[in-house]
């Protein structure tokens, strides 16, 4: 009696679950279902207006955390080091306290593209920064683009990075990766 309860009350529970993360599939009458993944954190869309064409995606369907599966050459205290000695300062920054959050996605090849760059105030809530700043900031991180997988089980796959950079008067205070 307590299996059938417990049976009923999963069935209910991945009834619910199922229809708020599947969609029918486009064909007609098929019925099989095919899953919706959210790529909000992941998966950044081709934008022609600011992307390489011939930036590669080899599995779109398939996207990974930089953190775990990817790494620069060198490690994170290289990164770190790379950014705080290639930053250059500019008086129109000092106003800026807040975090500058680039992300943006390594491909199967080990090559970077589809930056996207985003200002948040201290209490991570949007905010305007100086336009320069982020244009700047972003053309920095692209500079640095060598990127090595940790294994080969990872050869095929696509990975998501995001850096953030926290500016305190204009000046990199913290680099989080």
């Amino acid at each position: 009696m307590r299996n059938i309860i417990f049976l009923g009350i999963l069935s209910i529970f991945l009834s619910l679950f199922s229809s708020g993360c599947f969609k029918d599939s486009v064909a007609a009458g098929s019925k099989y279902k095919i899953p919706i993944v959210n790529h909000d954190l992941s998966y950044i869309p081709y934008d022609a207006k600011v992307d390489q064409a011939d930036f590669v995606i080899c599995d779109s369907t398939d996207f990974r955390s930089g953190r775990n599966g990817i790494q620069y050459i060198g490690g994170s205290n290289k990164l770190r080091e790379d950014i705080n000695s290639n930053f250059v300062s500019n008086k129109k920054y000092e106003t800026f306290n807040g975090y500058v959050v680039i992300r943006f996605l390594v491909n199967c090849e080990g090559k970077s593209g589809r930056y996207r760059t985003q200002s948040l105030n201290l209490d991570f809530s949007p905010v305007k920064a100086p336009s320069d700043l982020l244009t700047y900031s972003t053309q920095l991180i692209k500079s640095l683009d060598t990127w090595e997988k940790h294994s080969l089980n990872d050869s095929r796959m696509e990975f998501s990075k995001f850096i953030n950079l926290k500016f305190n008067n204009g000046q990199i205070q913290h680099i989080l990766l």
